[in-house]
């Protein structure tokens, strides 16, 4: 049987993570609180609660230098945390859990937004629903990701075959937004700023949510390595970006106009009133979570979801996906809300 790219990828690469993260523990003891953070797309709206924090200056002042990175793929992001390149990885759930299953030990130690930002757009007057979908063509990012996933299991859902579908990867999210619009594909799943962009010029209209026709998927979690965490000294300075990110989605969550703001630093060409749009519904259905988003049941409840749907080969465990220590500590500071 073939193995897929993300369990050669963790066999590959898990000697040399051993070696690379035993090297550097001594050293990372002798110097200040930083961390190396990997994302696998550009600015998204899932990390404004970091953003927030990072831009308030709160990290700085509280003695954490954060590198960040941007590595196209999750599987990239993963060789980074894998060979010790990155401390810290923002992962979609579902290829955080195939590579838990398939043996890399790392672990979420909390979310910066569970709740899935993702619409179904199609060209305008071609697909009215889901089953519509069929013999289209669909604008991914990259074989095995979520953006494969997701249609196939609402073609599932509605008794469609999954492979009546062609996939076609195509960058970030607006330039599947324009794939659609110009005829490259026929429909894709992109976040809120992205859909309702491409409505309002016109081209594309949104089908339906992800979050409406399979709740509870999750979204992204920040994950660690088991050796990081392992680690006194990344664990302190865990502590501190956590404590962060936690505040930046009190504060997103009571401030529209700064979340808008700071989304939009990163976003210039963003229209401001369409943007301040999205965060205000991101507002209403608490995508931001104000306690961190290290929920053991709803993690439990999510690996159980993607096993049953076949995604992940294998049940895991709560105890093999989240580790609340880092979470529990800021929140016994902050108190939960």
């Amino acid at each position: 049987m073939a193995r897929s790219p993300t369990r050669r990828l963790v066999i590959a690469l898990a000697a040399s993570a051993a070696f690379a993260l035993a090297a550097g523990s001594t050293a990372h003891a002798q110097e200040k609180l930083k961390l190396t953070v990997v994302f696998p797309t550009p600015p998204q709206t899932f990390g404004i609660p970091y953003y927030i924090a990072k831009d308030s200056g709160w990290y700085t002042k509280n003695g954490l230098e954060i590198e960040e990175q941007t590595i196209a793929g999750t599987p990239n992001v993963i060789r980074a945390m894998l060979t010790g390149q990155a401390d810290v990885g923002i992962l979609v759930i579902d290829s955080f859990f195939v590579a838990v299953a398939e043996g890399a030990k790392m672990k979420a130690i909390g979310s910066w937004q569970p709740v899935a930002d993702y619409q179904l757009v199609a060209r305008k007057g071609l697909i009215k629903s889901i089953p519509d979908m069929a013999g289209k063509t669909f604008a991914g990012f990259s074989s095995g990701n979520l953006l494969e996933h997701v249609p196939q299991l609402l073609m599932k859902k509605y008794g469609k075959d999954p492979k009546a579908m062609d996939y076609v990867s195509i960058g970030g999210h607006p330039e599947r937004v324009q794939a659609v619009a110009i005829g490259k594909a026929d429909v894709t799943m992109v976040n809120t700023i992205a859909a309702l962009g491409g409505v309002k010029q016109g081209s594309v209209e949104i089908i339906t949510t992800v979050e409406k026709e399979l709740p509870g998927l999750g979204y992204v979690y920040s994950v660690v390595t088991d050796p990081t965490l392992a680690d006194p000294a990344k664990r302190k300075a865990l502590e501190v970006f956590t404590r962060g990110a936690v505040e930046g989605a009190r504060a997103a969550l009571k401030d529209a106009a700064l979340a808008t703001a700071t989304m939009l630093k990163r976003t210039p060409n963003v229209d401001p009133v369409l943007l301040k749009a999205v965060i205000e519904e991101l507002i209403r259905l608490k995508a931001w979570d104000a306690n961190g988003g290290a929920d053991i049941a709803a993690a439990g409840a999510a690996a159980r979801t993607y096993n049953d749907l076949g995604i992940v080969k294998r049940l895991l465990g709560a105890a093999e996906i989240m580790d609340r220590s880092i979470m529990e500590k800021v929140l016994k500071d902050l108190g939960t809300v």
